[in-house]
């Protein structure tokens, strides 16, 4: 049996690995719970790195399971044996790939990230489809006891906010995607000080936002321990995107969100799968500033609401769902 080959209901996951990129990260999240549940003997996963795949991988009796975004994999890989595809992206010409994957590929499902997507695809394909949300991290239920003003003191951050304002906190790449500047016209209107984490992602980007009384660039990665902390730091989550016409999800909203501080992001199909009571969504600059003053007077209820929402995206709740699709076509 070559290094390429599978079997006895083996999953065999292909994706980015080992880099820092989304995709990399969120199936290195999944990974992480589905190990978990594999102790509990429902099977045995594989990461395989579409980087470096140089031959056809062979999994007939399993199933492998393609991590998919346009930019790192624009044409399937060579696969013999069930596969099932996450479309991290799905834009209005996805029916084209869609069909491009099925003649090359024994397509078994699909799974997307929210329902405005499972609806859109459901024209384009006669395979079945699956909808699961991103995970969420449940920051507050792991750093059980750290308070706002303690998670302030670790990382330097003033009791009473930066300039004794209250603190949203803008997590995630710097992109071009991101409107950061309708962000400080909004901090500067609404009296809060925005904490932009702005590490620069591998397409290079760095944006031309400034430290000023409104605005704090960290402009770096943050550490699991610093996100966590930020998050809990905070008085708000800011999600502000230009121009998404595509369905996708946000992997930095599932990754703060379990701070259980509320959030208010842009109404795009980027932020589709943020359905709860209690979500906040604008679709200009006035909207934003209303949702900012909205959330300073009712924080505790839409942190709340925010917590739930992370409790039922969480990823031991995701890695679950993903072992009844593999159940359904392997002996788990």
């Amino acid at each position: 049996m070559s290094k390429e080959e599978y079997g006895n209901g083996v999953i065999v996951i292909v994706s980015t690995w080992g880099t820092m990129c989304g995709i990399a990260i969120y199936t290195e999240d999944l990974l992480r719970e589905l190990t978990r549940l594999d102790n509990e003997k429902l099977g045995r996963f594989i990461i395989r790195n579409v980087k470096s795949l140089k031959h056809t991988i062979r999994n007939k009796n399993g199933v492998t399971h393609l991590q998919h975004e346009f930019g790192i994999m624009p044409k399937p890989p060579k696969i013999k044996g069930k596969v099932i595809v996450t479309f991290h992206t799905i834009p209005y010409d996805i029916g084209n790939t869609l069909r491009k994957f099925e003649s090359v590929l024994d397509i078994a499902g699909y799974i997307v990230p929210c329902s405005g997507a499972l609806d859109y695809m459901v024209g384009n394909t006669s395979k079945d489809i699956y909808m699961i949300p991103l995970g969420s991290k449940l920051i507050s239920d792991d750093n059980t006891g750290i308070t706002k003003e303690e998670a302030r003191e670790r990382i330097g951050i003033p009791k009473n906010g930066i300039n004794d304002m209250p603190i949203g906190f803008v997590f995630g790449f710097q992109s071009q995607n991101k409107n950061y500047d309708r962000l400080a016209q909004a901090a500067r209107n609404t009296g809060i000080h925005l904490v932009i984490s702005g590490s620069i992602h591998n397409c290079g980007y760095k944006s031309n936002m400034v430290n000023n009384e409104n605005v704090t660039i960290l402009g770096r990665h943050l550490n699991d321990e610093e996100i966590d902390l930020y998050a809990l730091a905070s008085d708000l989550l800011l999600f502000d995107y230009v121009d998404q016409d595509h369905y996708s999800s946000s992997a930095s909203l599932h990754r703060t969100v379990g701070s259980g501080c509320p959030i208010v992001c842009c109404d795009t199909r980027h932020f589709n799968d943020v359905q709860y009571d209690g979500h906040l969504k604008f679709k200009d600059q006035q909207g934003l500033e209303k949702c900012i003053l909205y959330v300073l007077a009712n924080q505790e209820s839409l942190g709340n609401a925010s917590l739930e929402f992370a409790r039922n995206t969480s990823w031991k709740e995701v890695a679950r769902r993903h072992v009844e699709i593999y159940r359904k076509y392997t002996h788990l």
